[in-house]
């Protein structure tokens, strides 16, 4: 006789892309759009993007690096603007974000497109890229913007550690690691102070970061750790494993660090570095100049700077889970954290380039629930295919029903309903749709299905307007299944 019960369908392990559907555990989802897999099994509405001031900005709005700042005249958000082609504008704004940005300082370069980076130490907040005219690192030290010294090693990066500062990248020896004298950053020995670091490949370094006590530097196909306190104590040993994209994309974390490659991710927690990418090999990848990462409130963010999308990994559970805009351009060009916000620099301006800042915001974890500011935005997940196979031989089943507990957090009953899709053997069967209600609540609701066959898969997706507020969570969902014995 067959055997009718209710099966939970949750989310807690995130998307795994490796694996064919009918092989994926309990807990997985072969995709997650914009929806953030909670340890709970539930899916949460991510914390919705916020736009930062746009006061005091002219040009193309397209972001290329940011930074934290702490002058006499109080912290600072400094953030690299490519304003067109040639031109880099180098602003600041007050780390409330309150009022609007002041320019610092414009940089005429050959080519805007790569990414510049920020360092503050001894009083001063470093920036550099190999582009800037005669390869020189600029500074800021809350009043006055120049030239941090005559030597022309302008790097892919330069990075604070132990009271010096270190760069490199540069045009000229891209493969020479070198590094101020100790708390002053106008003082650099291009004849004592550096180090090259496998200098037989040739490729330039791309970043470098502070884990314990210890510097990390990374280059396409290899990562070195820098030991020791000073030119007397340094030691230079390469780290097995893998290597990092240019761009911000090594990110210390509590838990060790991770590198960002382009076409893996890896994580440090001792010995080496092993890849953690796997349950998004289908869809991650650098398909622009540059990549980002950076870690807040207990995950890690990923960003490729020429899709837009935004791969969110939990340290804790190990699930990822992507965010993307429905106009690749509207989404951001990079990723920073400080103070409890979350940064996405912004690709182009956007489509609402009129109103688009520099950058968008939000708080983690304090900040609201919602869809992003001004932009259409998708939301979509789907299941593992489901009965999962176990230890014994498993017959055809029916999905009777679909049963859903939903958090309604905005919207009315005219905002977009929810749509879910119930696959039957790899086949689409249904499509049904769940109104919202008139007021934000949390209600239930149930989807008839019918199907039989021996694997069943729901898909749930929601379209946005650009103005709609009608965000969900899906904090339950079960499944009544009525099975058959294997013949």
């Amino acid at each position: 006789m067959p055997n009718a019960q209710w099966t939970r369908v949750s989310f807690e392990r995130g998307v795994d892309e490796f694996y064919e559907g009918t092989d994926l555990s309990e807990g997985t989802a072969t995709a997650i759009s914009n929806w953030t897999p909670e340890a709970t099994g539930v899916l949460r509405t991510k914390r919705g993007w916020l736009n930062a001031p746009t006061s005091g900005l002219t040009g193309t709005r397209t972001w290329r690096g940011q930074g934290y700042f702490v002058p006499g005249s109080g912290a600072k958000f400094v953030a690299a603007q490519a304003s067109d082609a040639t031109t880099y504008k180098i602003n600041r704004l007050a780390a409330d974000l309150s009022g609007g940005w002041t320019t610092i300082e414009t940089l005429t370069v050959a080519d805007s497109t790569s990414p510049v980076c920020f360092a503050s130490g001894a009083d001063k907040v470093l920036y550099t890229n190999p582009g800037f005219t005669g390869d020189l690192i600029r500074y800021w030290d809350g009043t006055t913007a120049g030239t941090v010294s005559a030597d022309t090693i302008a790097g892919q990066f330069v990075h604070y550690h132990n009271n010096r500062f270190f760069t490199g990248g540069a045009d000229t020896n891209p493969t020479y690691l070198r590094w101020s004298e100790l708390g002053d950053p106008t003082l650099w020995s291009l004849t004592t102070n550096f180090q090259p670091l496998g200098q037989d490949d040739g490729e330039p370094l791309e970043d470098a970061c502070t884990w314990e006590r210890g510097m990390f530097v990374g280059k396409r196909n290899s990562i070195w750790f820098v030991s020791g306190f000073g030119p007397d104590t340094f030691g230079f040993n390469q780290v097995p494993g893998c290597g990092v994209a240019p761009g911000r994309t090594l990110v210390p974390t509590p838990r060790g660090v991770i590198a960002i490659g382009r076409e893996r991710i890896y994580s440090f927690t001792g010995g080496g570095f092993e890849p953690i990418s796997r349950p998004i090999e289908a869809s991650y990848g650098m398909s622009g100049t540059y990549m980002t990462g950076t870690y807040i409130d207990g995950r890690v963010y990923v960003c490729d700077q020429g899709s837009g999308t935004i791969w969110s990994y939990d340290l804790e559970t190990g699930a990822w889970a992507s965010e993307a805009y429905v106009v690749a351009n509207d989404g951001p060009a990079g990723v920073f954290s400080r103070n409890g916000y979350l940064f996405g620099g912004t690709m182009v301006g956007g489509t609402t380039s009129g109103t688009s800042s520099v950058m968008q915001y939000r708080q983690e974890p304090k900040g609201a629930r919602a869809r992003n500011i001004n932009y259409a935005e998708t939301f979509a997940a789907t299941s593992a295919r489901f009965p999962v196979r176990g230890d014994k031989p498993v017959g055809p089943s029916t999905l009777r029903n679909v049963a859903l507990t939903i958090r309604q957090r905005g919207g009315t009953s005219a905002s977009t309903p929810l749509t879910v899709q119930i696959y039957t053997d790899n086949v689409l069967m249904a499509a049904r749709t769940v109104t919202l209600k008139d007021t934000p609540k949390v209600f239930r609701a149930q989807v008839s299905a019918g199907y039989t066959g021996y694997d069943h898969q729901i898909a749930f997706s929601q379209a946005l307007g650009s103005t709609d507020a009608g965000v969900i969570d899906i904090e339950e969902c079960w499944a009544e299944l009525e099975a058959e014995r294997a013949r």
